[in-house]
């Protein structure tokens, strides 16, 4: 009891691995954690993707689901004889 560590995470156990995380200090911002410490190294958050930019990744995930589709039924007929 009381023997068990929480991390800069809020989770149980060690500490986090080295990697970008929120500032801590509540800025909308990232900050390098060298998985022992906070550094000084601080990055802008990343843009979301724009509309257009996720609006054609659906289209081209549609498309390419379309061709598998396609591909397996034409792989049925002819493995029918239709």
């Amino acid at each position: 009891m009381g023997t068990e560590q929480v991390n800069a995470t809020g989770e149980q156990g060690g500490p986090p691995p080295a990697g970008w995380y929120p500032n801590p200090d509540g800025t909308p911002s990232l900050r390098w954690w060298s998985g022992v410490a906070w550094t000084g190294a601080v990055n802008p958050l990343p843009s979301p993707p724009s509309t257009s930019d996720v609006i054609a990744r659906v289209i081209i995930g549609l498309a390419l689901a379309f061709v598998v589709f396609m591909l397996i039924v034409g792989g049925v007929m002819t493995a029918t004889g239709e």
